[in-house]
């Protein structure tokens, strides 16, 4: 009969050595929290609340102060909350006021996209549309309208390019480039040029009715529409 061997002491077979570990590791506690699906989301949906809350302190203390006079101290005051804050979610001033632009910037690009819709395929009747649409902007949302030029500095936004900083002059460029491709403008007249002269006309008559105390009306609309088909007939052929 043969003899059974005894196991050297100390020696496991691997199947034991398996089922030891597995135990060990089932008793073991886990070490490591494990976050649930939706906290990510919930932690996003407060960073959101508190970017609200700041662009909101932002705007109060513009329409209290004046860009010239903002600070992020003033706006973490207003916000009830340390300067250090506003750091989690804008790099400086600059990019505050950048994106609390945003928003009129938005309003002006609807006023715009709303002309387009109404306009013509004539490139001139367009230009002239998109032009009375910031005029109409201006006069309608003062404030607005001049947040977007007074806090912003194109200069110190090197990654924009002017046209993300202002609607206008894109819509504008647009209308331009096909009135030279339909042959509406010569084609050696460069629609940069025009424009950007319009764009000026356009801003010169729209600041001066954003600042004007009397209500619109159609006389001064009349005017308005007679100054700016003088600019762009003048590049009609």
């Amino acid at each position: 009969m043969n003899k059974v061997e005894p196991k050297p002491s100390g020696h496991t077979n691997v199947s034991e050595q398996t089922t030891a570990t597995e135990q060990t590791t089932a008793a073991e506690p886990t070490t490591g929290r494990r976050r649930h699906p939706d906290a990510a989301l919930r932690i996003d949906a407060r960073r959101r609340r508190k970017r609200e809350k700041l662009l909101n302190a932002a705007q109060e203390t513009l329409d209290e102060r004046g860009p010239h006079d903002m600070s992020l101290r003033a706006v973490a005051r207003a916000a009830g909350c340390a300067p250090a804050t506003i750091y989690e979610y804008f790099d400086s001033l600059f990019a505050l006021l950048d994106a609390l632009a945003e928003r009129p910037r938005s309003e002006l690009r609807a006023y715009l996209a709303a002309a387009a819709a109404d306009s013509t395929d004539m490139a001139g009747d367009l230009m002239i549309r998109l032009a009375m649409a910031y005029v109409r902007f201006a006069r309608r949302r003062p404030k607005a309208f001049r947040l977007i030029f007074e806090t912003l500095a194109p200069s110190q936004s090197t990654d924009r390019k002017p046209t993300d900083l202002h609607p206008m002059i894109e819509s504008l460029l647009t209308a331009a480039r096909a009135g030279r491709m339909s042959g509406e403008i010569h084609p050696d007249d460069s629609p940069e040029r025009i424009a950007w002269g319009l764009w000026a006309l356009a801003h010169g008559i729209a600041t001066l009715r954003a600042s004007a105390s009397q209500q619109s009306s159609t006389d001064s609309d009349d005017i308005d529409v007679s100054a700016l088909q003088a600019y762009v007939r003048g590049w009609m052929i």
